[in-house]
């Protein structure tokens, strides 16, 4: 006899794959500036996140809804992560501030940025941040992450 009503069961999976996506999503663009990553590690990233949405069909979630939720994350390692910085410099001027969908903004950009070691990203960051964070108060949360 399980612990956990089976009508709970469901309910509590859900919110299980939601802490799960929201956690992962903190991990690649929240941590902090000290975390490291090269676009090399983008392959690593994509698997694992396909095993988190195995996990969670597994678990008796609907596969579209997994994929829907997962997709963000997925698009933020694909359209992101994988790109040079020079392709994302260009991308900047014509990206949104944020969006909840998409993810190919200015605020994700910049947070993918902060997070490489090479002498590209790390100017391309100050200068946003000492250049268009009057234009743009968004970016005041990456010129704080960035401690400047």
């Amino acid at each position: 006899m399980p612990i956990v009503p089976e009508s709970f069961q469901q309910d509590i999976a859900r919110d299980l794959f939601l802490a799960l996506t929201g956690l992962i999503e903190r991990c690649l663009l929240h941590s902090p500036s000290t975390r490291i990553f090269s676009k090399e590690d983008a392959a690593i990233v994509q698997a694992d996140l396909q095993y988190c949405s195995t996990f969670m069909a597994d678990l008796g979630l609907d596969s579209s809804d997994v994929q829907r939720e997962m997709g963000y994350l997925f698009g933020v390692v694909r359209k992101i992560m994988t790109q040079d910085t020079n392709s994302l410099m260009e991308q900047f001027d014509v990206a949104p501030l944020s969006h909840p969908t998409m993810p190919m903004t200015k605020d994700n950009i910049m947070k993918v940025c902060m997070h490489r070691t090479d002498k590209i990203s790390k100017k391309f960051v100050e200068s946003i941040a000492k250049d268009k964070v009057k234009k743009e108060p968004g970016l005041n949360d990456v010129r704080k992450m960035c401690g400047r």
